[in-house]
């Protein structure tokens, strides 16, 4: 099984964070340099040795954490693809979920090198759930579940989310967003935002990503743009103001 995450990102690279749990009878040896390749079905998204690269099981049993500083990003059109299919949407935009992330594991130059290649199509997107609106006060919230069946995280911190119905904006939502996988099981998000006196919630409406706090120059302002879904304002809960 494989997890797989993105921090600090940049314009083109990435911290890529890798958990890799293997069968007892794999041995991995005593390796001191990691070569990581990154695809998107035929597609190399990008790859990068790093030398001096201690890598130990901590809790000894078989799960490793790799640590790819700085991995660039050498395709960004699969890239960006990769991103549009994984994240919830409302264009219908969905990649097969047949397989988890596909990790090759092999020993080089005499056990000092450990090679990975991974492949990140096909693993599925990540859905949404169930969801409930409520008003206490001015204060609107949001909140509702999702499955990460990609293992496929994305670590985006404070986030501001925009609420619009047909090209409207009604409400601006925060939240302290983790797209976490969770064994793909659903995980509960929150978001919270002031409601104008003017607004008038009905009908259908799309909260959608639009900013992610100190970000506003890396890749992962363009990925949060990605992510939207359907929400249901005839379905308010009006909460007493306490």
């Amino acid at each position: 099984m494989m997890w797989i995450w993105f921090t600090e990102p940049s314009r083109r690279t990435s911290t890529i964070n890798i958990r890799v749990s293997i069968e007892p009878e794999v041995d991995i040896g005593w390796i001191s340099s990691i070569a990581a390749s990154i695809y998107y079905g035929g597609t190399l998204i990008g790859e990068i040795t790093q030398e001096d690269e201690f890598v130990l099981s901590e809790e000894l049993d078989n799960t490793y954490d790799i640590v790819l500083k700085d991995f660039e990003i050498q395709d960004m059109i699969a890239f960006k693809t990769l991103i549009r299919n994984t994240m919830p949407n409302t264009k219908d935009r969905r990649q097969p979920r047949n397989i988890r992330p596909l990790a090759c594991l092999q020993i080089a130059e005499k056990g000092h090198k450990l090679e990975v290649a991974i492949n990140l199509h096909g693993t599925g997107s990540i859905e949404i759930g169930a969801h409930t609106v409520r008003l206490t006060g001015d204060s609107i919230w949001i909140t509702f579940f999702m499955s990460n069946s990609p293992h496929v995280e994305f670590f985006f911190g404070e986030t501001v989310f925009v609420l619009e119905r047909d090209g409207e904006t009604l409400a601006y939502l925060d939240s302290n967003l983790l797209l976490e996988a969770a064994g793909g099981d659903p995980v509960s998000y929150h978001f919270r935002g002031k409601l104008p006196s003017h607004a008038k919630l009905f009908g259908k409406a799309k909260l959608r990503g639009s900013s992610v706090k100190g970000e506003e120059k890396t890749w992962f302002i363009h990925a949060i743009r990605e992510f939207e879904f359907e929400v249901d304002l005839d379905q308010v809960i009006v909460c007493e103001d306490e």
